[in-house]
């Protein structure tokens, strides 16, 4: 249902009064959906990141289906869905300040039954939590088994990740517990279940089916700093697989800066993590073109010199018939698919 959609900002709408003759039309403004509403441009007031709204929708489906399916997912942080006039279904609580709403970000299916040949979508959103509200990703309406096909699929996928990334994590746990007292080894071993315990928080958030009851505050500062303390121990790994070729201060600097990450992310306001997010990632696409510098470039370096440090696991590194970097190469694929 991706197009342009009726919006009203700051204004909570229902059925009754887009059908009372002296509802005042004209205060209505047109946005793109999916998209952030902190970068609408409207004519009847400000959007910004926080409040409510009240999108409509109308559907011509040329006949009458006996039964249709929607799935939502990505919108910020609250809503309310009307069809028809009959309110069926809540995610989290809507509200019009921060104290009536209670926050929750969840892919979520409604199965209904409607003889219409027109459908009349609306819903009710609001922010108070995220640092962008709105509805942020596709609304897509079709027949229930294809809506729960997909969905099945989508789950499948993030349980294949997690259940590989468990594996992984648990085979080089027992590696280094086995006999090879490697550090890298087990620093390997933690990001593989940091980034499992990140994949268990987003796209179809298995947490929620795992914890019922966590809150969606919780969930999204542990997804947050799930994936600074991987950035942590790979940073870690690198280091202890490249001893030699690690620039210690640049190391124990940014090691210092994601610590400070985490400890802002368990301690601001939600709306303010983001911000502390998308701080660290530019600076750690800096550090992964030293990460690159190290791996590649030193490697070449070493190759054409004909120089190979003798205390420094690159040695093994470079040794083709070493088992353990060819296995590592292999997880960090699909460590990249996972993230």
């Amino acid at each position: 249902l991706s197009g342009q959609w009726e919006f009203y900002w700051n204004k909570q709408y229902g059925s009754d009064h887009f059908q009372n003759p002296d509802f005042d039309k004209s205060n209505v403004d047109f946005v793109q959906v999916p998209g952030d509403w902190n970068f609408y441009n409207i004519k009847h007031g400000k959007t910004r990141w926080n409040g409510y709204a009240t999108y409509r929708i109308k559907v011509d489906l040329g006949r009458s289906y006996e039964n249709l399916a929607l799935r939502f997912e990505g919108i910020n942080t609250a809503y309310s869905v009307t069809i028809n006039g009959k309110e069926l279904m809540q995610c989290g609580k809507f509200g019009k300040t921060k104290h009536d709403m209670t926050a929750m970000r969840l892919p979520e299916q409604l199965y209904f039954h409607s003889d219409e040949k027109e459908l009349e979508i609306i819903l009710h959103v609001s922010n108070f939590y995220h640092d962008r509200g709105g509805i942020r990703k596709i609304i897509i309406l079709g027949t229930p088994g294809k809506i729960a096909e997909l969905s099945e699929q989508l789950k499948n996928m993030d349980f294949f990740m997690i259940g590989a990334l468990l594996v992984m994590g648990i085979y080089f746990l027992g590696i280094y517990f086995l006999g090879r007292k490697n550090r890298y080894i087990i620093f390997f071993s933690l990001v593989c279940f940091s980034v499992l315990l990140r994949n268990l928080c987003i796209n179809e958030k298995i947490i929620f089916h795992i914890l019922p009851f966590l809150k969606w505050a919780l969930a999204y500062r542990i997804e947050n700093s799930s994936s600074f303390f991987g950035v942590i121990f790979f940073w870690g790994f690198i280091n202890h697989l490249f001893p030699e070729e690690m620039n210690k201060i640049i190391y124990k600097a940014y090691m210092s800066i994601i610590g400070i990450g985490i400890i802002l992310i368990c301690t601001l306001p939600t709306y303010y993590i983001s911000y502390v997010s998308n701080t660290v990632q530019i600076l750690s696409f800096f550090i992964s073109l030293y990460i690159i510098y190290i791996l590649y470039i030193m490697r070449l370096i070493y190759q054409l010199v004909g120089f190979h440090p003798v205390e420094s696991e690159f040695k093994s590194f470079v040794n083709p018939d070493f088992w353990f970097p060819a296995d590592v190469i292999i997880c960090c694929l699909v460590i990249f698919f996972a993230t």
